[in-house]
């Protein structure tokens, strides 16, 4: 495959603490020019989206991006969500990145954690934390990915929860 794409959504998103709606737009529109552009030179262009950033635990001095737009009101997630709302809407072959690699000392991972209650304490007084807050959010990432990616699966999905599972099956079957 050749085409062009960005890694480090943290240095091109140009949001502190938290992103808001504005950000998220301007975000998309430079994503949408360095398409155009790829496709200038007859190249795809692939977009990248992150569910958040905080790298304050292995490198001092930035300022950590929250998983949630605006402010601690929001529900975790919400940036991830409105990251892939807006990339799916310039991606070219149906092909976004994710930047994630299990990153844990980045904050930028989707895998699975036991669900907790949200804390903005750390080991550090609050340095790591940067006041922003962090909760065990389950399956919350792989839900969000699922859910903006997967197709529509009506045909299968017969209790029409919005999901294809074994539930489905034992619908079918009392019919």
């Amino acid at each position: 495959m050749d085409a062009i794409t960005n890694y480090d959504v943290y240095g091109n998103i140009g949001a502190g603490h938290y992103a808001t709606d504005s950000i998220l737009n301007t975000w998309q529109t430079n994503y949408s020019s360095w398409r155009t552009k790829a496709h200038t030179i007859s190249k795809d262009f692939i977009p990248g989206t992150s569910p958040g950033f905080n790298d304050r635990g292995v490198r001092p001095g930035h300022t950590p991006t929250s998983r949630k737009l605006f402010n601690e009101s929001y529900a975790f997630g919400t940036l991830f969500s409105g990251m892939l709302d807006r990339v799916k809407a310039i991606a070219d072959r149906d092909m976004i990145m994710i930047t994630s690699w299990n990153e844990w000392h980045e904050d930028t991972q989707i895998e699975p954690v036991t669900p907790a209650a949200a804390t903005n304490l750390d080991d550090g007084a609050g340095y790591y934390t940067d006041g922003l807050y962090y909760n065990g959010y389950g399956m919350l990432y792989l839900d969000i990915l699922r859910d903006k990616t997967l197709p529509a699966l009506s045909p299968c999905d017969y209790d029409s929860d919005g999901k294809v599972g074994f539930d489905d099956l034992a619908w079918l079957l009392e019919y």
